[in-house]
């Protein structure tokens, strides 16, 4: 179901740009870069975490201990660290480009902003100081949580 949210928040953000006709700015082009890239570093993140139940089946059949697995296993956490905040970061853009064009509202963006600002104090902090800081906004469903809002925000308006 991740990797599905991750395609459908770029393929949404996409088509925002070409339909408000933003693809043809500095701003415009940024955005699509970094959705691009956290698109990418997302779905490798969603695929590597789907796939960790199959290594540590192989990991046993190998006739190791199970507790042994999770010390040893590289989980990138620096690299998902960075993927999550690309969310959050396309998240605010998104915003920012709905706002200008009046699709949303200024409140319902500034509390997008705050979480996603949360969102990525946090990830920052699990980068940084460890594991410990994972919850709750490391979580990958939760670094999609401000697209979901924008979303509900984009249903209420009027078209």
């Amino acid at each position: 179901m991740l990797l599905l949210a991750v395609i459908t928040f770029c393929t949404a953000c996409y088509y925002t740009l070409f339909c408000m006709q933003s693809h043809r700015t500095t701003a415009g082009w940024i955005f699509a870069v970094l959705v691009l890239v956290a698109g990418l570093a997302n779905l490798w993140d969603n695929y590597d975490s789907w796939s960790l139940g199959i290594k540590m089946k192989d990991w046993l059949t190998q006739g190791r201990r199970a507790e042994d697995f999770f010390p040893s296993y590289n989980f990138h956490e620096a690299f998902r660290g960075i993927a999550r905040i690309l969310l959050y970061m396309g998240a605010c853009g998104l915003c920012v480009l709905l706002m200008s064009r009046n699709r949303i509202r200024r409140w319902q963006a500034l509390l997008i902003f705050i979480f996603c600002g949360v969102g990525i104090t946090f990830c920052v902090l699990c980068m940084t100081e460890g594991f410990n800081y994972y919850f709750p906004f490391m979580v990958p469903a939760m670094a999609l949580a401000p697209a979901y809002w924008t979303g509900l925000a984009l249903l209420g308006q009027e078209p």
